[in-house]
C-alpha cells in the first residue's frame, strides 16, 4: 500500500515543485523592470550551462553509480563525489569573487550565475542519493519545501528590493536553507574514504555526461547573449521571458516523468538485468512522448487566456510572437533529452550523448543567419532558429541511440498518444470562451479528462497492467 502512494505522490510532488519554479519565473516581471528581469534570465542560464560544465557528471553517477551490491564500493563512491562536490563549489566561490574584483562586464551577472549553480548543484546531488536509495519520502518533502520557499523568497526579495541581484539571492537561498536542514546522505561511514581510482573511474563516465549536458545547456545562453546583441535588451527580456515559460512547462512533465522512470531502468543495469533495462528504455520512451505531446498541443490551445492572466501588458506583444516556435522548441528538445539522449547513459556510453546537442546547436546558428537575411533579424527569428535545431536533433539522437541499444519502439503507442492529443484538443475546442481564469481551468480539466479517456480506452502504454503491477518503483 505504502509503494503505490509513493508511486502517485512522487509524480505529483515533482509536478507541485516545478509548477512553483514556473510561477517564480511568470510573476517575476510583475515585481522587477524587463532590463532587471532580463539580467535574472541570463544569470540562471548560465547558472544552468555552470551546473551542466561542473556538477552535471556528479549527479548522474551519484543516481547511476552510489548504489551497488558491494556496501563498501557504495560508500567509497559515495566519499568520493561528496569530496568532489565540495572542492568544485569552493574553487567556483573564488572565481565569482576574483570576477567581481576585477569589475568585469556583466560581473554581477555572473556572480548571481555561480551563486544559483552551487546552491542548486548541492541540492540535487543530495537529492540524487535519496533517489537513488529509493528513500521517495525524504525526496518528497524536500522538493516540496524547496519549491515553496523558494517562490516565496524569490517573489518577496524581487518585490521589495526590485533588483535582480536580490531576487537571485532569494532563489538561492532556498536550496541553501533547505540543506543546512537535512541530513546528507553522501557523507558515508568510515569504510567510505576518498579515494583516487574511484573518482577516475567517475571522472571517466563523467566526463562524457558533461560532455553532453554541456552541449545541450549551452545553447539557451548562447541564444540569450545573441539576442541581447542584436535587439534590443527589453525586447530581449520579452523573448526570454516566453523561452522560461515554455521550458519550465516542459521540465514540470519531463523532469516528473524522467527522474522516477530513469532510476528504475539504472538499477535494472546496474544489477545485470539487461532485458528489464530494454523493455524500461521502450517504455521511458513512450510515457515521455505521452506527457510531453499533449502538453505542447494543450498549452498552446491556452495560451491566449494564459497570457492574458500571467503576463504583464508591455510584454504581449513580443511574447505572442514568441511563445509558439518556443513551446515547439522546448517539447523537442525535451523528447530528446528524457527520452533518447539518457539512453547513452543507461548504455555507458555517455559520450554519445554529445551527438544531439551538438546538431541542435549547430543547426539552430546555422538557421539564425538564414532566416535573419531573409526576413530580418528579429526575435521570432531566434526563436524559429531554436525549433528547427531542436527538430534536426531529435533526428540524430533517434538514429544513433537505435545503433547503440537494443530496444523496440512501441509505435502502436505513439499513434494512441496522437489519437488522443487530438480528441483532446476537440475537446477543448468544443469549450466557449467566458472569464480567462475560469476557462484556463475548465479547459485544462476537460482536455486531460478526454485525453486520460482514450489512454485508458484503448489501454496505451499498457496502463491496465501499470496499474496493477506500478513497474516504476519495482527494483531487480
Amino acid at each position: 500500500m505504502r509503494s503505490r502512494l509513493i508511486v502517485i505522490l512522487l509524480p505529483a510532488a515533482l509536478i507541485i515543485s516545478n509548477a512553483l519554479n514556473m510561477m517564480g519565473v511568470v510573476v517575476l516581471p510583475k515585481l522587477i523592470k524587463s532590463q532587471e528581469f532580463a539580467l535574472f534570465s541570463l544569470a540562471s542560464s548560465i547558472g544552468l550551462f555552470i551546473v551542466s560544465v561542473l556538477f552535471e557528471w556528479s549527479r548522474i553517477c551519484v543516481m547511476r553509480y552510489s548504489v551497488t551490491k558491494d556496501a563498501t564500493e557504495s560508500a567509497r563512491r559515495r566519499a568520493t563525489l561528496n569530496a568532489a562536490n565540495l572542492w568544485t563549489a569552493g574553487v567556483l566561490i573564488l572565481a565569482a569573487l576574483a570576477v567581481q574584483l576585477l569589475h568585469a562586464t556583466y560581473a554581477i551577472v555572473f556572480g548571481m550565475a555561480c551563486l544559483f549553480a552551487i546552491s542548486q548543484a548541492l541540492f540535487e546531488a543530495r537529492q540524487a542519493s535519496f533517489r537513488a536509495e529509493f528513500k521517495d519520502v525524504d525526496y518528497i518533502r524536500n522538493v516540496l519545501t524547496r519549491a515553496t520557499l523558494g517562490f516565496v523568497l524569490l517573489c518577496a526579495f524581487a518585490f521589495f528590493a526590485q533588483s535582480a541581484v536580490f531576487a537571485m539571492f532569494g532563489w538561492a537561498g532556498s536550496f541553501a536553507l533547505i540543506l543546512l536542514f537535512t541530513k546528507n546522505p553522501l557523507r558515508a561511514p568510515p569504510i567510505g574514504k576518498f579515494d583516487s581510482q574511484t573518482l577516475s573511474f567517475m571522472i571517466k563516465f563523467g566526463m562524457g555526461v558533461t560532455v553532453s549536458a554541456v552541449a545541450t545547456t549551452a545553447l539557451s545562453p548562447l541564444l540569450r547573449l545573441v539576442a541581447a546583441g542584436i535587439i534590443p535588451l527589453d525586447e530581449s527580456g520579452k523573448m526570454m521571458l516566453a523561452m522560461d515559460i515554455s521550458q519550465k512547462i516542459i521540465g514540470v512533465v519531463g523532469v516528473s516523468i524522467n527522474l522516477i522512470t530513469l532510476q528504475a531502468t539504472f538499477r535494472a543495469k546496474e544489477f545485470g538485468d539487461d532485458a528489464l533495462a530494454a523493455a524500461r528504455v521502450s517504455s521511458q520512451l513512450s510515457i515521455v512522448v505521452a506527457v510531453i505531446v499533449p502538453a505542447v498541443i494543450g498549452f498552446l490551445f491556452l495560451t491566449d487566456p494564459f497570457e492574458s492572466i500571467f503576463v504583464p501588458a508591455d510584454y504581449r506583444h513580443i511574447y505572442a510572437e514568441n511563445i509558439g516556435w518556443c513551446m515547439i522548441a522546448a517539447g523537442l528538445v525535451g523528447v530528446r533529452t528524457f527520452a533518447l539522449d539518457s539512453i547513452f547513459l543507461v548504455a555507458g556510453r555517455p559520450y554519445l550523448g554529445v551527438a544531439g546537442p551538438v546538431v541542435t546547436g549547430l543547426a539552430s546558428l546555422l538557421a539564425l543567419p538564414i532566416l535573419g537575411y531573409s526576413q530580418g533579424f528579429s526575435s521570432v527569428s531566434i526563436s524559429q532558429a531554436m525549433a528547427i535545431g531542436a527538430l534536426m536533433g531529435v533526428l540524430a539522437s533517434a538514429l544513433l541511440s537505435r545503433r547503440v541499444f537494443q530496444f523496440d519502439v512501441a509505435w502502436l503507442d505513439i499513434l494512441k498518444v496522437g489519437a488522443a492529443s487530438a480528441v483532446m484538443y476537440g475537446a477543448m475546442i468544443t469549450i466557449p470562451r467566458f472569464a480567462d481564469a475560469l476557462f484556463l481551468v475548465l479547459a485544462s480539466v476537460i482536455g486531460a479528462a478526454a485525453y486520460s479517456a482514450v489512454m485508458f480506452g484503448t489501454n496505451a502504454l499498457g496502463l491496465y497492467g501499470m496499474l496493477r503491477r506500478f513497474p516504476i518503483d519495482q527494483r531487480p
